[in-house]
């Protein structure tokens, strides 16, 4: 139950945080602007989802496919990471799609680290407190081509056509699953 409020805590917090970073991020470029625009027109969408999961090395792997009729407009891939002693761990990446490519991309990686258990005298069981949390979020804006415009890394530093940004992409796109790859086709 603590860990189910603990997630539902930190996922208010990060939808918070992403959206005043967002706004702040994007009022000089009309491209950007508009990419927001219909990323929020998406997540208002009433859509059909379609979900596939699987086992994984440590945990297990959901993929959700969210439609508008035949369309595909939205792709979340989670992977969790579970090892209740030591941390669990969650990578969240949402793709965003317009016209079958994909115009932004959000990346949460989330660790929950535990300390040694302490038994609830109440109940007898084990309970592993929280001592630290982290999460890492980046950013990846596309036009409507599929050619990354902009990345916001971690530290929240935007990247537009240098280096970093590229590079970062490419390792992304090295380490997401195969089955998600083709919608970055360019």
């Amino acid at each position: 139950m603590k860990k189910m409020m603990l997630k539902f805590t930190l996922t208010v917090l990060c939808f918070f945080t992403f959206n005043v970073a967002v706004t702040a991020a994007i009022k000089e470029n009309p491209l950007i602007q508009e990419i927001i625009r219909e990323k929020e027109n998406t997540d208002k969408e009433k859509l059909t989802v379609k979900t596939e999961t699987r086992r994984i090395d440590g945990g297990a792997e959901e993929i959700n496919y969210y439609y508008n009729g035949n369309e595909l407009k939205k792709i979340v891939n989670i992977n969790d990471y579970n090892n209740v002693v030591i941390a669990d761990a969650t990578n969240e990446i949402e793709y965003y799609i317009k016209n079958g490519k994909v115009y932004f991309i959000y990346d949460k990686f989330t660790v929950i680290e535990y300390g040694e258990p302490i038994i609830d005298d109440k109940t007898g069981e084990e309970e592993y407190p929280v001592i630290d949390e982290s999460i890492r979020e980046k950013k990846y804006y596309l036009d409507f081509k599929g050619k990354l415009i902009r990345y916001v890394d971690e530290d929240g530093k935007i990247h537009e056509n240098d280096s970093k940004m590229k590079e970062d992409y490419e390792n992304f796109k090295i380490n997401m699953s195969d089955k998600l790859k083709k919608y970055l086709k360019n």
